[in-house]
């Protein structure tokens, strides 16, 4: 059985896309839920069985399903479930992934293989699985994948390879779904963002100067308007939202 998170807003315009956001129960996760829920869209959000249920503000949060995002069986049933209920998502927001240090002497199969895992299994999982759900439906819509610095730029990252090489296919993949997405009125997007300001950063780094790290708001806010009409135009773009860092 799986399980997901449903966030129900008091001002939902059923003209307003459904958004599907992973990772619902992290900093950036539930900044983004609470985003959309603003603007009066429906949330599905994923979390795992193990992870804390984190409450949106003003809004109640029922757990219906966990998903594991690495099997890719898991996923395909989340979204048949979702569309057994009538519902059609117009927006993915993928925010699942994991971090390590290890550089090319201590980085083995095992090491890599993980962070593949974390962060492009997951994201190839859900944006093929959503795409094709976009795809079916005819009515187009927005995928963000989140990616990394060291994955644009591989030479930063020296010391955390496993990282930056499964974050370098972010960008490829959405590449891809860009191409293929032309003709369904699908665009995919990449967030890059730099360090994000939260608690457990502050306390790994805590002499660090955090006005210049971004907020989970910030980065939500310039998602957001990404996803909406006013961001339609937009096109194969990468969104670096970096701050001072």
């Amino acid at each position: 059985m799986h399980k997901w998170l449903i966030y129900h807003s008091t001002l939902l315009f059923m003209s307003k896309p459904i958004a599907l956001i992973t990772g619902a129960a992290g900093n950036l996760g539930k900044a983004m839920a609470e985003r959309f829920l603003a603007e009066g869209h429906e949330v599905i959000g994923t979390m795992l069985h193990a992870e804390p249920k984190q409450e949106i503000e003003d809004h109640e949060a029922c757990v219906r399903i966990s998903v594991d995002l690495t099997d890719e069986t898991s996923v395909q049933q989340m979204i048949a479930d979702i569309e057994a209920e009538g519902k059609e998502i117009g927006v993915g927001i993928f925010t699942v992934g994991g971090f390590a240090m290890g550089n090319l002497e201590n980085t083995d199969h095992a090491a890599l293989s993980k962070m593949l895992t974390l962060n492009f299994y997951t994201a190839y999982n859900s944006a093929r699985t959503l795409f094709l759900h976009m795809k079916q439906h005819g009515k187009g819509g927005r995928i963000m994948l989140t990616a990394s610095r060291q994955g644009l730029h591989p030479k930063m990252g020296g010391a955390t390879l496993a990282y930056t090489l499964s974050k370098s296919l972010i960008p490829a993949l959405v590449d891809v779904l860009n191409a293929e997405g032309k003709k369904y009125n699908i665009t995919a997007t990449i967030l890059v963002p730099s360090i994000i300001d939260t608690p457990q950063n502050r306390e790994a780094m805590a002499d660090a100067d955090f006005s210049k790290w971004v907020t989970p708001e910030a980065i939500a806010e310039v998602v957001y308007f990404a996803t909406t009409e006013k961001g339609s135009p937009l096109r194969e773009t990468v969104l670096k939202v970096y701050g001072e860092s």
